[in-house]
């Protein structure tokens, strides 16, 4: 939008300034501004679009277009010498032309704002979900990783105990229990 400003400010400079070395510079500025709204443009056409941006990004090439022409006339008037007919086209085409182009841009921008509000929104909330299943994820690994411990814990201390049980029997002299082995 800025870049489009300048634009129209370089065609009302060159249509005011009544010289035409300073409306060559403002055209030659404004060439220069042309190539760069072109390159961002195709860049934003390229992305994904809702019907609605569709529409107004559409409806702004158009306007747009209108108004370039429409500048290109002010400022050729401007290089030539017709700083009248500069200024005239200035304010009655290419002006109206311009706050066309203008004000759907702004659409645009705000369609933008809220189509980013809700995918800030909807990735939030993606976020959230997958946080929370991460969380669960994690408490259910930690639980069964105390539960496997536990009993692996219990498979080494059980026989352990009785072996010990068994040595200290046999310490004070009994001889009567028996090994049992429970694995192969």
């Amino acid at each position: 939008l800025d870049k489009a400003n300048r634009i129209r400010t370089h065609a009302v400079i060159a249509s005011s300034a009544s010289d035409p070395a300073v409306a060559r510079q403002q055209n030659a500025d404004t060439l220069v501004r042309d190539a760069e709204i072109d390159k961002s443009w195709m860049k934003y056409m390229g992305t994904v679009l809702t019907p609605e941006e569709e529409k107004l990004a559409h409806a702004f090439a158009a306007e747009w277009k209108a108004y370039r022409a429409s500048g290109n006339v002010t400022l050729g008037k401007a290089m030539e010498g017709d700083f009248e007919g500069a200024r005239a086209n200035a304010a009655g085409d290419a002006g109206p032309k311009f706050a066309a182009a203008r004000a759907t841009m702004q659409k645009l921008l705000e369609l933008q704002g809220e189509v980013a509000k809700q995918e800030y929104e909807s990735a939030k909330s993606h976020y959230a979900n997958s946080r929370n299943l991460m969380v669960a994820a994690m408490v259910v690994g930690l639980g069964l990783s105390a539960w496997f411990g536990l009993m692996l814990i219990r498979a080494i201390t059980v026989p352990l105990d009785a072996a010990v049980r068994f040595a200290y029997r046999v310490a004070h002299a009994d001889l009567t229990p028996r090994v049992e082995v429970d694995s192969k």
